[in-house]
């Protein structure tokens, strides 16, 4: 990120001594900030390039990027933060399904990622990593709960083991609410945002 330019039309500080050492001082400052603000979009997951840690699981912030970079052209409202909740709850509604007998498979999942990627126009479909795979089983496991013949049970099952999982999610991504099944980004008060440019007068 590029610092901001001066204002227009301010006049330059001589540089004087006393200017030099108030300006090391905001210097200083600054930096600090940037370095609380590195750290903070770092995660406080306690483990470095983690995005999210789910019951002692780690989802890391390739991993999110990855799958979401190889989603995107495919499908709609693919983003790092639907990623990202998707690939939390993955292990547990995959978990449910298998047990009532609905078990989805890596390979059904790639069979429905080429069939998007061929229905897009491409010739030679690419090669999903695991977590984009992970993400489309959620789906594949979702569905096949919805359809099945107890699934109010399956269903009512399923949101209670999600709701006891309590992620810790970096705040780079935000805060999860599982309850309503997404992520919400953090909204710092502290950060102002620049004032719009005066709009020049004839």
């Amino acid at each position: 990120m590029s610092a901001p330019s001066a204002p227009a039309g301010a006049v330059p500080v001589p540089p004087v001594r006393p200017a030099s050492r108030r300006r090391r001082r905001t210097v200083a400052a600054t930096a600090g900030i940037a370095v609380l603000v590195a750290t903070l979009l770092a995660g406080c997951t306690g483990r470095p390039g983690a995005a999210a840690i789910v019951d002692g699981r780690a989802i890391s912030v390739a991993d999110v990027q990855q799958a979401t970079t190889e989603l995107a052209p495919y499908f709609q409202s693919v983003d790092q933060n639907t990623v990202l909740m998707l690939l939390i709850g993955a292990p547990t509604i995959e978990s449910i399904a298998s047990g009532a007998g609905l078990a989805v498979s890596d390979q059904q999942a790639i069979d429905l990622l080429d069939s998007a990627a061929t229905s897009a126009g491409v010739k030679a479909p690419p090669t999903f990593g695991a977590p984009a795979i992970d993400v489309i089983k959620f789906s594949l496991a979702q569905k096949a709960i919805e359809g099945a013949a107890n699934s109010a049970a399956l269903v009512k099952k399923v949101n209670d083991q999600l709701l006891a999982l309590h992620p810790e999610v970096s705040p780079r991504y935000g805060t999860a609410d599982l309850s309503q099944g997404k992520i919400t980004p953090i909204s710092y008060d502290w950060i102002v945002k620049p004032a719009a440019a005066p709009t020049p007068t004839k």
